[in-house]
């Protein structure tokens, strides 16, 4: 069976920051991530189902390993076993559900666990939202531009969307195939890419040509003012954005990994490498960045929505 890393929780509270060989777990990360070795080589972890959720029954630091480059876009799903075998008390020491993990004498690897923040200015709407995605593991949100609706895909496959535009709703239910990233901006434009590999989009020509050129496409943005981004394996193009984002682009080393844009000229950028920024947000989102940020926390997503609707994910 194979399995998201992020569906699968933590068994303990706390790991060592080395394998048994005596390896250190960070050692092991940067090589996978830097692709010195293959995950396949990594013995493969047990996992048991316990009150409908998979814990790991043993290889806890794996997980860690996992998560972390599932964390970096370097890991999508690894091959598992089950056991029916209850995990011993003893053993079982999480505190949060199995959400994040200490690492012992290495505070700065600790895996917090995704937190996330919402609002969205229909409460019927929001509810639905929360009740929804809670421990769910986002892989994909896109808020309607307008008004209060969404669209999010999980990192188990499951997908879900309310109140969105029409002709993006009309794509989403004319295809047989299951939506894998969904993008939504005003005047009815939007970027679906499905999981047998079909895209379909509305949007200026330009964008149209930077996706049709391009094998993949990680990412997209759409703005007020027929602003656009896209990242893709060609690199990154974009239109219409506001001067300072603008800028920040084009003096990156490298191409951001998730650009967010509001209907106010508000935006959100994060690079791989070189952290995160944000300019012209709504003032209780600041906060709630703020607040985490004490908390060791760092948004990985903003994504704005109509009526200053907002999601911010940290981890």
């Amino acid at each position: 069976m194979k399995l998201y890393p992020n569906e699968i929780h933590f068994s303990h509270d706390s790991i060592s920051q080395r394998f048994s060989c005596g390896r250190l777990i960070e050692d092991t990360y940067r090589q996978l991530r830097d692709g010195d070795i293959h995950v396949s080589v990594i013995p493969r972890m047990t996992v048991a189902w316990v009150d409908g959720k998979w814990f790991a029954w043993n290889g806890n630091r794996r997980l860690w390993t996992f998560r972390m480059l599932a964390k970096k876009g370097k890991l999508r799903k690894i091959a598992v076993d089950t056991t029916d075998e209850p995990i011993p008390r003893r053993r079982f020491t999480t505190q949060d559900g199995g959400i994040g993990v200490e690492v012992r004498g290495r505070s700065d690897l600790n895996l917090l666990g995704p937190q996330l923040w919402a609002r969205l200015r229909d409460k019927s709407t929001q509810q639905s939202f929360v009740d929804s995605v809670v421990a769910a593991g986002l892989e994909c949100l896109a808020l309607h531009p307008s008004e209060s609706g969404y669209f999010f895909s999980t990192e188990g496959g499951s997908w879900k969307y309310r109140h969105i535009p029409e002709d993006a709703s009309s794509a989403l239910s004319e295809s047989e195939a299951d939506p894998q990233y969904v993008a939504l901006g005003d005047n009815e434009r939007f970027f679906i890419e499905f999981e047998n590999g079909a895209r379909v989009w509305q949007a200026a020509k330009a964008f149209g040509k930077a996706v049709k050129r391009a094998d993949d496409v990680y990412a997209v943005a759409f703005g007020p003012d027929d602003g656009w981004w896209v990242n893709t394996s060609d690199g990154s193009y974009w239109e219409g954005l506001p001067n300072a984002l603008s800028k920040k682009l084009r003096r990156a080393d490298e191409s951001a990994e998730f650009v967010s844009l509001s209907a106010s000229g508000g935006w959100f950028v994060r690079f791989p490498e070189e952290g995160w920024s944000y300019r012209g947000i709504d003032s209780v989102c600041h906060e709630k960045v703020q607040e985490e940020e004490g908390r060791g926390r760092s948004p990985t997503r903003i994504t704005f929505g109509g009526d200053d609707d907002w999601v911010v994910q940290f981890h």
